[in-house]
């Protein structure tokens, strides 16, 4: 739905009006202009309004309603009338004032009794339905002959003010029509003039401008008097029109009562969805005051990127009791709207500013009105500047982070878009600085910043704060050797909350500090401790497994009676009995022997201590049922 205009957050009194010549002269004509929008409510159904600007000047009066031919060619609907009654809340409005001291010298318009020219403005409204989908259905609306002091038409008087909107509805098409913020009268002194449509498009579809032959009963066009055409349709010495605005700027050569009809065509995507045709009346008078202007930093259609701020320079020239209103549509879309200026100065200048709100893209229009207080009538300059707001990238980043201390851990970027580029900073850390979701391994407190871009360029910068948490201590205990049979203690020690040891295959209950194991083949047993902030920490303990055909056999023993290692034993390794143990000295003389695991050497014989050296034992035991046997060497040592 097209929005409405709605008032700005400010109003400053400063002021521009041209200067009216006192004699200017009253007309019989009852229409002045009128424009003809329309809005999209549902398929096939508009509203359409009719802004109709009546001369108060004579004994005619509006109408109650206001009869709008409806027609399509390409589906063969003749014209049928709807009506639209008027909207009295917003009619009767006066639209030409006259200045302060006119008004208190008691000086008044025809609208009010008064000897000058009085415009007042009604409003139309009404819901209309077409009858099928059609690309040419054309809305007209004719009242009235034109005033016969118009200067640039051959016979006014004979004429009919005639204003159209054509509307393309056919494949769906969803369109609302332009709407305007300057009205179709104006008033001009013999001095460089400006007049701006005042163009509000809220679909974003393209207009092209042009200056068309003025028309009544829809395409009967009204002959211009003789030196007049559409590319030349005002008495002036200067005269341009901008196809892209509408924008006409001239310099009036004589007094002059002139219509100039402007076509407005939309297209979408280079089809042509909409047209719209109005009529202008500019009126020039024999005054020579300065119209007012603004010089500006910013193009008239303004690009910022929701978000982010938008600031320009302005100058306001011919700067004499100026009043100055600002307009904004959906203003609710910005913040921080602000206007800085400095009224001691002539020209005034200044500076605006706006910050559309993160989620606030699309295409909005702020509207300038410029009047001077000149006698006998204000009038006013209007001035329409595009803001088409940009998308900000669409990211989001969790603005702290809680990771473990060395620990890899995922700073997640969470956005829609697809292709937005990336810039960490600083590097320190960082898996990559260019991506969206980097890997992060810190020992300290850390902040980090990206740089978030999207296609159109802009961009965001969204800060988090990395906090490192406490982690836990894990002793998986010393290295063990098992044969057969026998059954592995896993004892872990440390701080923490929770506990798993992996592989968790033969682990009695690997979720315990101490639990027990039993494995088939060596393996290395990862104790995982976790806190409850999840952080971990891990340790690793060796079970080294031997099968009982290989016995171990210590390789040296000491019989200081020092109570370590003073005796030479076969340790019990899975091994059924031993059948017998003899151990010879390195002449081949038998010094010991045992038939029993549990018998040891002290390293004597006969009550005395044998020498230092290197000493040979021959073991015979039972292994699974099997006779084996091993030899081997030893050393006593002292």
């Amino acid at each position: 739905m097209k929005a409405r205009l709605k008032p700005f957050s400010f109003f400053l009194v400063m002021g521009i009006f041209l200067y009216l010549i006192t004699s200017f002269q009253t007309m019989a004509s009852a229409i002045s202009g009128a424009d003809l929008t329309y809005q999209y409510l549902e398929p096939n159904t508009y509203e359409v309004t009719l802004y109709y600007y009546y001369n108060c000047d004579t004994n005619e009066f509006p109408p109650s309603n206001a009869a709008i031919s409806v027609s399509s060619v390409s589906c063969n609907i003749p014209s049928s009338t709807q009506y639209l009654p008027i909207i009295f809340a917003e009619s009767n409005e006066e639209m030409s004032v006259l200045c302060d001291n006119y008004l208190n010298t008691g000086e008044n318009t025809s609208c009010n009794g008064g000897s000058y020219l009085g415009i007042k403005r009604y409003v139309y409204r009404g819901t209309i339905t077409l009858a099928d989908a059609c690309n040419d259905w054309r809305l007209s609306f004719t009242d009235d002959s034109w005033y016969s002091g118009i200067t640039n038409l051959d016979n006014p008087s004979q004429h009919n003010l005639y204003i159209e909107a054509m509307i393309n509805n056919s494949n769906g098409i969803i369109n609302n029509s332009p709407n305007f913020v300057s009205i179709p009268t104006a008033f001009f002194c013999l001095t460089p003039s400006v007049f701006d449509q005042g163009i509000i498009e809220t679909d974003g579809d393209e207009l092209t401008f042009s200056v068309v032959n003025p028309l009544e009963n829809g395409n009967l066009p009204i002959p211009y008097q003789a030196g007049y055409s559409n590319t030349a349709p005002l008495l002036a010495t200067t005269y341009s029109f901008d196809n892209g605005t509408g924008q006409i700027k001239f310099t009036p050569s004589a007094e002059q009562l002139s219509v100039v009809s402007v076509l407005i065509e939309e297209r979408r995507n280079g089809v042509l969805i909409g047209t719209t045709l109005r009529n202008l009346q500019f009126s020039v008078l024999n005054c020579n005051n300065e119209q007012a202007s603004i010089q500006d930093d910013a193009p008239e259609e303004i690009t910022v990127c929701a978000g982010s701020l938008f600031q320009t320079n302005f100058t306001i020239n011919n700067a004499n009791n100026l009043l100055l209103y600002g307009e904004f549509i959906d203003s609710d879309n910005f913040i921080d709207l602000n206007w800085i200026y400095n009224t001691a100065t002539n020209p005034i200048e200044g500076t605006f500013s706006c910050r559309p709100r993160a989620d606030a893209a699309g295409k909005y229009y702020f509207v300038v009105k410029i009047a001077q207080d000149a006698c006998p009538f204000s009038t006013t300059l209007v001035k329409t500047y595009v803001v088409n707001v940009l998308p900000s990238p669409n990211a989001y980043l969790n603005p702290s982070v809680n990771v473990c201390k060395n620990t890899a851990s995922l700073l997640s970027i969470d956005s829609t878009a697809i292709n937005n580029t990336y810039l960490w900073q600083p590097a320190t850390g960082l898996s990559c600085t260019n991506c969206a979701n980097p890997s992060i391994t810190v020992s300290e407190d850390t902040e980090y910043s990206v740089i978030v871009t999207n296609d159109l360029g802009c961009q965001d910068t969204l800060q988090t704060y990395v906090a490192i948490q406490p982690s836990p201590s894990i002793d998986a205990g010393l290295n063990q050797i098992i044969t057969n049979n026998e059954i592995a203690n896993l004892s872990a020690t440390g701080n923490f909350d929770s506990i798993k040891w992996l592989p968790a295959a033969g682990v009695d209950n690997p979720n315990m500090a101490n639990t027990v194991v039993n494995v088939s083949q060596t393996t290395s047993f990862v104790a995982v401790a976790s806190l409850a902030n999840g952080c971990t920490a891990t340790d690793t303990v060796l079970i080294s497994y031997k099968n009982c055909e290989e016995l171990l056999v210590p390789t040296a023993f000491s019989p200081n009676n020092d109570e370590k290692n003073d005796v030479f034993r076969i340790p019990q390794q899975g091994i059924n009995s031993i059948i017998n143990l003899t151990i010879y000295d390195r002449w081949g003389n038998n010094v010991f022997e045992a038939d029993d695991a549990t018998q040891t050497w002290d390293g004597t014989r006969y009550g005395k201590n044998l020498p230092i050296g290197t000493y040979t034992y021959v073991c015979t035991y039972m292994c699974n049922d099997k006779v084996e046997m091993q030899k081997g060497f030893l050393v006593l040592i002292k």
